[in-house]
């Protein structure tokens, strides 16, 4: 089963298929669940995400500060990159075609970094 999502959607953290590394997911002080725990090399991976048109941009709310490589099914190259500054954006670059995908999130240069959610425009 796929999750259509049309450009803007949020994606939930609780959505994450497979946490690999010192990720969990956590409730929050408003009870959303967010992935928290996050180290460098740490990894979440999104399943059947299908856009019906090309994502060019990539967005997260989220709190700390790290860097956050998005690959699109088993690439090899990341199809984008978010670079977050006590939980503002700082640097974000992103390129998906449309159509079913798996995303996975690599975390590097993490400090008390948290995941709420992520959006696709």
């Amino acid at each position: 089963m796929s999750t259509v999502l049309g450009i803007n959607e949020k994606i939930e953290t609780y959505r994450a298929c497979q946490l690999s590394g010192s990720i969990y997911l956590a409730p929050s002080s408003n009870g959303d669940e967010i992935l928290t725990g996050i180290k460098d090399g740490d990894e979440a991976i999104f399943r059947y995400v299908e856009w019906e048109t090309p994502s060019k941009e990539i967005s997260i709310e989220a709190t700390g500060s790290g860097e956050i490589h998005i690959y699109l099914d088993d690439e090899n190259q990341a199809s984008g990159i978010i670079a977050l500054e006590k939980g503002q954006i700082v640097a974000s670059s992103f390129q998906g075609t449309s159509g079913k995908h798996q995303i996975k999130l690599q975390f590097n240069k993490t400090k008390e970094l948290e995941i709420h959610a992520l959006y696709f425009r």
